[in-house]
């Protein structure tokens, strides 16, 4: 269960439901151009130049695998790379904790994807969360989010 009281910048930023409700209904909209064969490039376009992304067709015949629209409009309207340069490991313990707490086989909580990107960019593992998702055996059958992180924090990289 969450605990620590995270500092600001490590918050989800809110978003403005207005904002959200046009990305959920132009992410639909884009999906079914696309279902019924239509020419959808223009409009995925058009959507990259209003949000600021770089979306590809894939993305939007995909969307619904954060769960629905509403909850892939939410990801898309943040921040695409929250970097926080001073991030420490008790900060991502809390992340961890929160990415956990909000994992369920019904959960649409769209912070829980947002603790799940801010832990992804500020680990220098790649696919960090999937020690989350699918921890390693050698952690034990249900490791905690101190052993995630540290097991995250002690991945160096390969020098080629």
């Amino acid at each position: 269960m969450p605990g620590m009281v995270l500092r600001r910048e490590l918050l989800p930023p809110p978003v403005d439901p207005e904002r959200i409700a046009g990305i959920a209904a132009t992410v639909e909209h884009i999906a079914g151009l696309m279902d019924r064969g239509e020419p959808y490039q223009d409009a995925i376009a058009a959507f990259n130049a209003d949000t600021g992304t770089e979306l590809t067709a894939h993305d939007f015949h995909t969307y619904d695998n954060w769960g629905s629209a509403w909850t892939f409009a939410h990801l898309v309207a943040r921040p695409v790379h929250p970097r926080v340069p001073d991030i420490t490991r008790e900060e991502l313990i809390e992340i961890a904790c929160r990415i956990m707490a909000g994992l369920g086989p019904q959960s649409d909580d769209p912070d829980a994807d947002w603790y799940t990107l801010l832990f992804e960019t500020n680990l220098t593992m790649p696919h960090a969360a999937s020690l989350i998702f699918d921890p390693p055996t050698d952690l034990g059958p249900d490791p905690t989010a101190e052993q995630l992180v540290d097991a995250a924090l002690a991945y160096r990289p390969l020098a080629l």
